[in-house]
């Protein structure tokens, strides 16, 4: 039966041990052998980053909340467009809330980032954790954008009635962002947290 991928890879590097390394260096890459098994023992985020120094559900959990009532709002603006018998104002200010919502998601993450205590050089989890919540921010920044020029539109009353792609674009849009976001809370933050319960009255 043919080894898999990981044993054939652990065979050769003590077959390397044995048989080339010098003596004086074999201690030292068996302690390196043992390391890598321990990872893959324990290769979750939460043993990666420490599960004492991780809280999901206080300021990552106010940004989970925020990103998705600025969906609601986002989805008010729309029905207040597609009513034609509508105040233009019906439309406009949940998507200037949505607008301050996106403005308020970007300052909470640049605030945490400043204040994590883990770094994009932190091993496999910073790096991760960094690109993947980062490329989110990014596409918030892009869809407020997005969404600003949507405003502009609607107040120059370039978005009226049934026939508003642009608009439903960036609502479509929008709404991704969301749940990409919610995936990456359960994924970055949620494994990496203790007890749920407990960890809302820990400082």
């Amino acid at each position: 039966m043919p080894l898999s991928r990981d044993k054939f890879i652990n065979k050769k590097f003590i077959e390397f041990v044995t048989n080339v390394l010098p003596s004086e260096q074999k201690n030292s890459a068996d302690t390196i052998h043992q390391n890598v098994n321990d990872v893959h023992k324990n290769s979750s985020f939460a043993v990666l980053v420490g599960r004492s120094t991780w809280n999901a559900y206080r300021m990552p959990l106010a940004m989970t909340l925020i990103l998705v009532i600025s969906g609601v709002t986002l989805t008010a603006s729309h029905m207040g467009v597609c009513n034609i018998y509508g105040a233009l104002k019906n439309a406009m200010d949940p998507l200037v809330v949505t607008l301050i919502l996106a403005v308020g998601f970007l300052i909470l993450q640049a605030f945490e980032y400043v204040n994590l205590p883990i770094s994009i050089n932190d091993g496999i989890f910073g790096s991760t954790f960094f690109m993947a919540t980062g490329f989110h921010g990014f596409h918030v920044l892009v869809g407020g954008i997005f969404l600003t020029v949507c405003l502009l539109r609607l107040y120059g009353r370039f978005i009226v009635g049934d026939s508003h792609p642009g608009f439903e674009c960036a609502i479509w849009y929008w709404h991704f962002v969301d749940i990409v976001w919610i995936f990456l809370f359960l994924i970055m933050y949620g494994w990496a947290t203790p007890d749920p319960i407990s960890v809302l009255f820990i400082a």
